[in-house]
């Protein structure tokens, strides 16, 4: 009893770490479609940085002046205007201003809870582990805006693949964290029957389901940050034909998902038909096991959404809204794929029906 009344708060906790991870990581994604992470060159580690929701004027202005005497300025935007700067700024500035709660509400909590000793051994390795993960995705911002990372063209698309990694990585700890505490493992009583194990192949399509989301997502990434003109072409055909010319152009072949725009988005529209056939076929199989019956509808419906919003923003040529329902729905439909994973691997063993 004990127990659960301490997985409660910490359930809580960790719940509203993920919210904010994943608006974070929404407005994120906006802001590397606007190319904002140019306003930030000059970006300091937390201790020394302007923490508001909404940064005063004058220090926007200040930025622009220090930004304009940039290279990147020149290079990048040499006809931008303060207005136009603003916006940007306002954007990349909220980014970090959440990066930073996500810290704070993380560790202080961390620190409190380890203390009053909430968790087990297991739970708090765990969360060590996504500590970790939280203090490497800030050194590795920092990394990239000290090396020149933001404004090398070609090195886009790794530093997006990576940024994408640890935060995706970060989001499923959470998740899996929160869900092994909301779903403790109760024993056969009166008035429940016990569930049998999934099966191997239940667990099999459950990681190979979230294997193509994960890649589809660090593709979506890759084709963002190579700048690929979205109006080359919309499923199922490109305008160079079904499999366009000159594909996979550079070697070794695995550099070409970073290094070439046209593999990057054939590859990505490629992937995206193959998850819509695989995806129903995963809910057919599994429509009856009581595991995962209730979640491949959902998993299911969340990916013909995605797919119509990525239709949408191609048409459209990235119209903000569009993007950032694509961006939230991916998140979504990452996070449906973990509590299926989790349930397959971390079953609840018993049903309560009286």
């Amino acid at each position: 009893m004990q127990a659960k009344i301490k997985a409660k708060p910490v359930t809580i906790w960790l719940s509203l770490c993920l919210v904010l991870m994943a608006v974070m990581m929404v407005m994120g994604g906006v802001a590397r479609l606007k190319e904002s992470g140019y306003s930030l060159l000059q970006w300091k580690p937390f201790a020394s940085f302007d923490i508001s929701i909404v940064p005063p004027q004058s220090l926007i202005e200040k930025e622009f002046d220090s930004y304009t005497a940039l290279p990147a300025f020149k290079k990048a935007f040499p006809a931008m205007e303060l207005d136009e700067f603003s916006s940007i700024y306002q954007l990349e500035h909220g980014v970090y201003t959440l990066d930073f709660m996500v810290q704070v509400g993380f560790f202080i909590p961390l620190i409190i809870f380890a203390i009053l000793r909430f968790f087990d051994a297991r739970a708090l390795a765990g969360l060590l582990m996504l500590a970790v993960l939280i203090i490497l995705q800030d050194y590795a911002k920092s990394y990239f805006l000290e090396n020149g990372w933001f404004d090398n063209r070609t090195l886009t698309a790794y530093r997006i693949a990576c940024e994408l990694g640890l935060q995706y990585s970060m989001l499923g700890s959470l998740l899996w964290l929160i869900l092994s505490c909301s779903y403790p493992q109760a024993e056969p009583t009166l008035g429940a029957f016990e569930l049998a194990s999934p099966r191997i192949w239940l667990k099999l399509f459950a990681l190979l389901t979230l294997l193509l989301i994960i890649t589809e997502i660090m593709l979506g990434g890759a084709v963002s940050g190579l700048g690929v003109d979205l109006k080359s072409g919309v499923l199922p055909k490109l305008d160079a034909g079904w499999i366009p010319d000159g594909i996979f152009p550079v070697l070794p072949w695995y550099k070409n998902l970073f290094e070439d725009a046209v593999t990057a988005q054939f590859l990505h529209q490629l992937l995206a038909g193959i998850m819509g056939l695989f995806i129903p076929f995963f809910w057919l199989l599994g429509r009856n096991n009581p595991h995962v019956a209730h979640l491949l509808p959902i998993l299911f419906s969340i990916l013909v959404v995605q797919f119509l919003l990525g239709i949408l923003t191609l048409l459209f040529a990235l119209p903000i809204r569009i993007v950032s329902l694509h961006l939230a729905t991916s998140i979504l439909l990452f996070l449906v794929a973990m509590v299926i994973v989790h349930r397959v691997f971390m079953p609840i063993r018993v049903i309560r029906y009286a």
